[in-house]
């Protein structure tokens, strides 16, 4: 990236167009946080869409506290647990874009 070459990212430019929230996503998501991140080869797009579905899932939920979960929720709540399992190591070791792909 280079200012003479005109292939800057300009991050104010990014964070009006995907906000902040994408932007953030997609840094941790691009690769490990020691490397550079090369803008070309990242785009905050599926960050930005990923979000969206997950906001607008949360809005769709209505449990009740003390619900009794049926058999066809045995998979969901094997992931659930999986996930729960796996990605606070993968933190912890600051494998933030492992664990950002566990979770899309």
């Amino acid at each position: 990236m280079s200012k003479s070459k005109g292939n800057l990212v300009y991050f104010s430019q990014e964070l009006d167009a995907y906000g902040v929230d994408a932007v953030r996503l997609t840094m941790a998501f691009a690769g490990p946080p020691e490397d550079d991140i090369d803008w070309r080869d990242v785009s905050p797009v599926g960050s930005q869409k990923f979000l969206a579905r997950a906001w607008r899932l949360s809005g769709e939920v209505e449990s009740k506290p003390g619900i009794e979960f049926g058999a066809g929720d045995a998979p969901l709540r094997r992931h659930t647990h999986r996930f729960l399992a796996d990605v606070p190591p993968l933190i912890e070791s600051f494998k933030f874009n492992v664990a950002v792909a566990r979770i899309m």
